[in-house]
């Protein structure tokens, strides 16, 4: 990761890229002795606590431990809380003597890989025989020549969902606030991460980071365990030193764990610089709420060479599935840094397509007309999917228009965009939206579609199916029989629907087919065309995904 590892165990190295589709489980070292330890650990600071032992404590930390909180202030929003551990110890030391302080644990999730370890466990604080809050506690943990130390810890702090009925030794799990939304956020964040290490988008990784954030080395000098100390800047100054693509991380299923606004993400992986295997290890992420929502606290991870099955490959599409999010998120970046304008000529391939109720219109020769006006337009994915040849990409997610930077938004709504990798890049091959969408926010977090079922790549297919099924009186039936469970449903002047009931319309209307395009591997492609209700008209643009029980429609998009 961002520290120069050649004193350690190897070369320098960086924490990495994306997720891979998931994979099983890798082979780990067998550690249950380690995990005893770890947890003695724990129990150890808060036996000390209790009985203001604090040289026990203080016994259990590194010397160069830090500790944040992620709580809310008195208006309830969310804030990350910086302490030390000798602020800790002196506060615990200092409370009145007739008080007893007693964090009761429920059961720990413990997780080791070589010399890094992470607890993470439910909390219930009692002062005295009076209840205060509950939360979660995630500790990372080194193992040194002196044992095993904790080098981060963070808790979360609420009132509610609390069971209030923890024993010092608990019986049962503890009951748990549901984060399902939380967790692909955070997943997001720590994707979006790694993702820009590996493409040197230094700019995304500090905005990433809440303030300092620690980070950890858990290697070997001449075969004993040794703690390295690193921060995020340092991290982010040398992955701006090296070649853009050359620091090649593979993640494997990562375990996510959230509470309150506290957050834990802990996976194995696989470094690789260029094509020659490195070395592997378990990389755990810190994250706390923000009003700008979920950011970074701390990154920890440890690095060995044995027990690696070196076989996290990526596929074209997974590649492709990272390199389309992060062209989109360029291409956003690009237009709020710059102008509308410039942004979309950098973007568009020659060829690049919109629509209306008239049909295909070339998209080059409108931006390159285009003057600034001070409009500022924001967007960001929400979804991606990519054909398993890795030539084909979709994107869709919310945007937001001002009419001036510092002004007030002015209109949301949903864009889709069609990419197609070119000999350089990534490019737009169509783009279009709708408005109207209220409820459009650009902090959604990003969903990663599952593969297809490859095939014959035949346009004509597609297009019949466009032509013959989605037609007459009863098209909304028939588009409804032929769209994916989760489709999603974008309709100007509507909040974004999902699941075939979110599929309307009037009888009435009558369908146009102009156009579309499949991948050579046969599992995504589109259709696209105009259609007409009386005197309204407009145009449409649908995805489509080849499965087991054939073409469904994953996105039907309806507007002007």
């Amino acid at each position: 990761m961002r520290l120069p590892l050649a004193a350690l165990l190897l070369s320098a190295s960086t924490l990495a890229a994306q997720q891979p589709a998931p994979t099983p489980p890798p082979s780990q070292p067998a550690y249950a002795a380690d995990s005893g330890a770890v947890v003695e650990v724990i129990t150890n600071v808060f036996t000390g606590m209790r009985t203001r032992d604090t040289a026990l404590m203080r016994a259990q930390f590194h010397p160069s431990a830090t500790m944040r909180s992620a709580a809310y202030n008195r208006t309830a929003q969310p804030m990350i809380e910086e302490d030390g551990v000798g602020d800790w110890l002196t506060g615990v030391a200092g409370a009145p003597a007739a008080m007893l302080l007693d964090e009761r644990l429920g059961p720990p999730q413990v997780a080791v890989d070589g010399n890094l370890a992470s607890l993470w466990v439910y909390y219930e604080f009692w002062a005295g025989d009076r209840f205060s809050h509950c939360g979660a506690d995630a500790f990372t943990l080194g193992r040194t020549t002196a044992g095993w130390k904790i080098l981060f810890v963070a808790d979360s702090r609420r009132r509610t969902v609390c069971g209030q009925e923890l024993p010092v030794r608990p019986p049962a799990p503890p009951p748990q606030p549901p984060f399902s939304a939380d967790s692909a956020a955070v997943l997001d964040v720590a994707r979006t991460v790694l993702h820009a290490m590996r493409m040197g988008d230094t700019a995304t990784m500090h905005r990433l980071f809440e303030g300092s954030v620690p980070m950890r080395i858990a290697g070997y000098r001449n075969g004993a365990p040794v703690i390295g100390s690193d921060s995020g800047s340092s991290w982010a100054h040398s992955v701006a030193a090296t070649t853009p693509g050359s620091l090649d991380e593979r993640i494997g299923v990562p375990a996510v764990q959230v509470d309150g606004n506290l957050a834990q993400v802990w996976t194995y992986y696989e470094f690789r610089r260029g094509t020659e295997f490195s070395h592997c290890g378990a990389d755990q992420f810190v994250l706390g709420r923000t009003e700008r929502g979920w950011k970074i606290l701390s990154l920890s991870y440890s690095a060995r060479r044995e027990g690696c099955r070196q076989d996290l490959a990526f596929t074209p599409r997974d590649r492709a599935l990272l390199d389309v999010v992060a062209a989109e998120r360029a291409f956003a970046h690009y237009a709020d840094t710059a102008s509308i304008g410039p942004a979309f000529v950098w973007a568009l391939r020659a060829d690049a397509i919109t629509l209306d109720a008239n049909g295909v219109k070339l998209m080059r020769p409108i931006y390159e007309a285009r003057r600034n006006n001070g409009a500022l337009l924001r967007w960001a994915p929400s979804w991606a999917d990519a054909a398993e040849d890795g030539t084909l990409g979709v994107t869709t997610g919310p945007w937001e228009w001002r009419p001036a930077r510092d002004s007030a938004v002015q209109g949301r709504g949903n864009f889709l965009t069609i990419w197609v990798k070119g000999p350089e890049r990534w490019q737009v091959a169509l783009d279009i939206g709708v408005g109207g969408d209220s409820t459009a926010r650009l902090d959604e977090p990003l969903l990663e579609m599952p593969g297809g079922v490859t095939g014959r790549g035949r346009l004509e297919e597609l297009m019949g199916l466009d032509r013959e099924r989605i037609r007459g009186g009863g098209w909304v039936r028939a588009l409804q029989a032929l769209a994916a469970p989760d489709v999603r449903v974008i309709r100007e002047g509507q909040v974004r629907g999902a699941g075939r009931d979110a599929l309307s319309g009037a009888a009435s209307v009558r369908f146009t087919s102009l156009g579309g395009r499949v991948a050579t591997s046969g599992d995504l492609g589109s259709t696209w065309g105009t259609w007409r209700d009386g005197a309204k008209k407009g145009s449409y643009v649908r995805i489509w995904k080849r499965t087991a029980e054939g073409w469904r429609v994953v996105i039907d998009r309806m507007g002007d």
